[in-house]
């Protein structure tokens, strides 16, 4: 069985069977075919009717193979065990026992009084922590135990899973490929794993975006086919790019001091007073992972495609300008110097020489000049010459230029924008034309920051702010509905689904965890069966026995002040803990939850309830991390003798941290409590506690999500100019958009083609 293709379907609710046979069997079912449907059922999921008969025709030992695998999918073989058995009962301890216990640590033995030694060597005194009670040491929290038993079939909810063929994981390949928007981490690793298994080649949908042809020129080139990578390069920042990818694991570009920078943030322990010197050394080995060093088959690869690259030499030189310092320290690892001299690249020559002599124009350089120096008309005219750059500045130009000559000037070439930014533009307008509110911005390095409103505002009344956000929605709708009208319908009727009218367009949001159980959009809500949310962290498998911590924390948000339920407050209202874990056991992982009382939370007031996971030691979240949260109808279990709480079939979210990632904290979550919803959201943050929540940062998200386009909406306009009857009934629709369909990701996605 193919375990990587089996884990890619199993994230899109289907089965993988090579050639399945869907007919109905003659024989009745198998006792191994009950025993498959039993084992998976007993993980969240049941199938329909044409898996179920693909099923029929399976062998026994087939059958076994996939419910092992869909039990490793699901996480059962991890180390479920958190530090206290039966942690819905408080262990009753305070500060007290901790000061208690360290001072009974710096006495001399004799002297201690009666009390128990453990394996980690804290003696813990009489009277103190209820040592039974406890999985490990209570004192420095260091893991004893581990167990291999969770609970199954608690969930009230199934899954419903079909099955996908060869075809169908290949259809799922070129629409990922062809996606007008950037992948999110789910996507890329999905992708990666169909193009490993089924290759690429010139019948292969062209990418629609910078970082999918990444993934292709990558596996090209490891492929041994670097030649064929040239398709995928039509710049030398497509290069440059590649060559970061290598070196950072990141998909996108991020200058070596912001990385130094984030490494010298993810020190802990902050009011140490060895901090200075500990941040400074992360920074120094930092600096020692980005050196540049390249084998020649690297060099080689690299001065052919710059050679071969259909571009002019001046444009080469003006793409590779932004990051010249980056390019620099490249050319010389790469050798390109020596490369230049040899017959073979007059072109490198050529382009090696211009660059360094600074022998070209800098389009943006020029721009910038003829909008300081208020040369509206000049500026609109070099505008226009390139249309993405004319979206991504249309509100500044707007406030700087004038926002009636710049709209006209715009409306001439946004036929030449991407749907997907012309969406973005129509989501944003609104926030950004406001004078008096900051706006959340995402960084490369990793962090959301609050930034004030353009100065610019200032010269405008709130009504001239206000009719700019309409014109721009306004000229945003027009242009989508255009691109909407030059397609073919695929019928003449449409079904909506109403939840999709609470779901932004996934535009402007990359996610970068996986999700291991169904896709999610920024913004999606997700109803809670039951009356408790538990939520769930697991870290360290695999890794050598270390202090390794990571947090789980909840922040319950009133209207007057906040709680936190982390590891320096195990029990407020509404919320417990299950207890700090600071030192992973060998090999085998740890984990923390959380169990909230929605009843509770809402009679004592709170608001919201906000789920974070944050590294307080030194680095950033830990590999393969993995967070979520369990709801169900039914009670969920927690065993009084291990503290085991984990059951795979009430998980209604699960993310992996993906690799290498630069938070040291991140929200993946947040409980409308009056609503009993969770609001799907990620954002990373800086700090190694909750406290370094800003919450006027996720208001700020959560304003940017409000002010998009919903999925809804922007099915409304292509109804309307497709000339689309509505029906109520997706199976009579033509085209049908249920609540299930946002789920889909990369369905959503193809609406922006």
């Amino acid at each position: 069985m193919n375990t990587a293709l089996f884990a890619v379907a199993l994230r899109y609710n289907a089965l993988y069977i090579p050639s399945p046979i869907t007919a109905p069997s003659a024989k009745p079912m198998s006792e191994s075919l009950n025993d498959f449907l039993g084992a998976i059922g007993g993980l969240g999921y049941t199938v329909d009717e044409k898996l179920l008969h693909a099923l029929e025709h399976l062998p026994a030992d087939m059958l076994r193979d996939m419910a092992a695998e869909a039990a490793r999918l699901s996480h059962t073989d991890l180390n479920w065990t958190p530090l206290v058995k039966g942690w819905l009962t408080p262990t009753g301890e305070t500060i007290g026992d901790h000061i208690v216990t360290s001072v009974a640590n710096s006495l001399p033995e004799n002297l201690r009084g009666p009390g128990t030694t453990l394996h980690c060597g804290h003696f813990i005194p009489e009277g103190s922590f209820p040592i039974e009670r406890y999985n490990g040491c209570p004192f420095c929290g260091q893991l004893f135990e581990h167990s291999a038993i969770v609970f199954k079939g608690g969930g009230s909810r199934r899954t419903v899973l079909t099955v996908w063929s060869d075809s169908d994981l290949n259809g799922l390949k070129e629409r990922l490929m062809a996606s007008p928007v950037p992948l999110d981490a789910t996507q890329a690793e999905s992708l990666k794993t169909l193009i490993k298994e089924y290759g690429i080649d010139n019948s292969s949908p062209t990418p629609a975006m910078k970082e999918t042809a990444l993934l292709c020129i990558d596996a090209l080139t490891e492929a041994g086919l670097a030649g064929e990578a040239i398709r995928y390069i039509s710049s030398p920042a497509d290069i440059l790019r590649y060559l970061w990818y290598k070196k950072t694991g990141l998909p996108h570009i991020v200058r070596p001091a912001t990385l130094v920078e984030r490494a010298k943030a993810s020190t802990g322990y902050q009011w140490l007073p060895d901090y200075t010197e500990r941040a400074a050394d992360a920074a120094k080995i930092k600096k020692a992972e980005l050196r540049l060093k390249y084998d020649r088959k690297t060099c080689r690869t690299v001065a052919d495609w710059l050679e071969t690259i259909q571009m002019p030499t001046e444009a080469m030189c003006e793409a590779m300008h932004p990051y010249r310092g980056m390019w620099v320290r490249a050319i010389r690892a790469l050798r390109l110097a020596e490369y230049a001299r040899r017959p073979a690249y007059p072109k490198l020559r050529e382009l090696i020489d211009r660059f360094y002599r600074s022998d070209y124009d800098v389009w943006a350089g020029e721009l910038e000049a003829e909008m300081l120096a208020g040369e509206s008309a000049k500026a609109l005219m070099r505008l226009k010459e390139r249309p993405g750059v004319f979206a991504r500045s249309l509100f500044a130009a707007m406030l700087r230029l004038g926002p009636s000559e710049t709209l006209e000037a715009f409306a001439e070439i946004s036929a030449k924008v991407p749907l997907r930014l012309i969406l973005t533009l129509a989501s944003y307008a609104e926030s950004y034309f406001r004078s008096d509110t900051s706006r959340g911005v995402h960084l490369p390095g990793g962090r959301v920051v609050n930034i004030p409103a353009n100065p610019l505002t200032a010269d405008y009344t709130a009504k001239q702010l206000k009719e700019m956000a309409e014109a721009v929605k306004k000229a945003a709708l027009e242009t989508a509905a255009a691109h909407f009208a030059a397609q073919t319908a695929r019928g003449s009727s449409i079904y909506i689904d109403q939840a999709l009218f609470n779901i932004p367009v996934p535009v402007g949001d990359r996610s970068e965890t996986v999700h291991d159980k169904t896709g999610a959009l920024q913004g999606q809500r997700f109803k809670v069966d039951g009356d408790h949310v538990r939520l769930f962290m697991e870290w360290g498998r695999g890794l050598p026995a270390a202090h390794i911590d990571m947090d789980l924390s909840c922040k319950i948000i009133y209207t007057d002040h906040e709680e936190d339920c982390a590891y320096y407050s195990l029990t407020v209202g509404g919320a417990t803990h299950s207890g700090d874990i600071q030192r992973i056991p060998d090999n085998v992982g740890a984990a923390e939850y959380i169990e909230l009382d929605i009843a509770e939370l809402k009679r004592l007031g709170a608001k919201y309830a906000a789920f974070t996971c944050n590294a307080y030691t030194d680095g950033n979240l830990s590999l393969n991390m993995l967070v979520g949260w369990m709801d169900s109808a039914y009670p969920m279990a927690v065993s009084d003798d291990t503290g085991v709480a984990y059951d795979p079939s009430t998980v209604a979210k699960a993310v992996s941290i993906a690799s290498p990632n630069l938070a040291k904290g991140l929200l993946f979550g947040l409980l409308d409590v009056q609503a009993r919803e969770i609001i799907w959201l990620e954002m990373a943050f800086n700090g190694q506690t909750i406290g370094s929540l800003n919450i006027k940062n996720v208001k700020a998200l959560l304003d940017k999500l409000s002010d998009k386009i919903s999925i809804g909406e922007l099915l409304l306009v292509k109804a309307k100019a497709q000339g689309l009857t509505e029906v109520a009934d997706p199976a009579i629709a033509d085209e049908a958009y249920t609540a299930a369909s946002a789920l889909d990701t990369t369905l959503i996605s193809s609406l922006l083609n």
